[in-house]
């Protein structure tokens, strides 16, 4: 999922501010529409001059699940 910076709110922007280079773990109301689970690893990714925030289902992005990418759906 790819968000545009311009759709996001003040506050929210603000909270993005210092994310340039780092990934963080998030997560969402929306379940996953491949594996139903909740959990999204999220960055900031720059495309064709527009900053955008992307959402990475943490569990479909696995290969080998533990405890810790495991939540329930």
């Amino acid at each position: 999922m790819r968000i545009p910076l311009e759709t996001l709110t003040e506050t929210e922007r603000e909270e993005i501010k210092g994310m340039q280079g780092k990934f963080t773990v998030v997560t969402v109301k929306e379940p996953c529409l491949t594996c139903g689970h909740k959990k999204r690893v999220q960055h900031l990714e720059k495309t064709d001059g527009k900053r955008e925030i992307v959402r990475e289902c943490l569990y479909c992005m696995c290969s080998h699940h533990t405890n810790s990418n495991k939540m329930d759906a």
